[in-house]
């Protein structure tokens, strides 16, 4: 993931919990994307869908709520976009 794509991450963050007020949003995301860098931006967005929509404290995630939980055969749980389904779509028909 890139910092702009953390940067739009942090909008959501920042507008869905307004307790979130981080000294300094720079730092957090210097930080954050150190340890996000290499997750897929779609993936994270899923887990900050999810944690928003499961949130019954209120409380701003960590960055650990962002990353993609692994199953015990080491598949992502995610919940899957509609590109998700075209791309596979295209598997099938043997466009890749």
């Amino acid at each position: 993931m890139s910092k702009d794509e953390l940067k739009e991450l942090m909008i959501t963050i920042v507008c869905c919990f307004p307790s979130f007020k981080p000294n300094s949003i720079a730092d957090v995301i210097d930080e954050w994307h150190r340890h996000l860098a290499g997750v897929d931006y779609e993936d994270a967005k899923a887990e900050l869908d999810r944690y928003i929509e499961n949130n019954k404290g209120g409380y701003p995630p960590s960055v650990s709520n962002l990353i993609p939980k692994r199953t015990a055969h080491g598949f992502i749980e995610r919940q899957y976009t509609s590109k998700f389904y075209e791309e596979l779509e295209k598997i099938a028909e043997g466009g890749y």
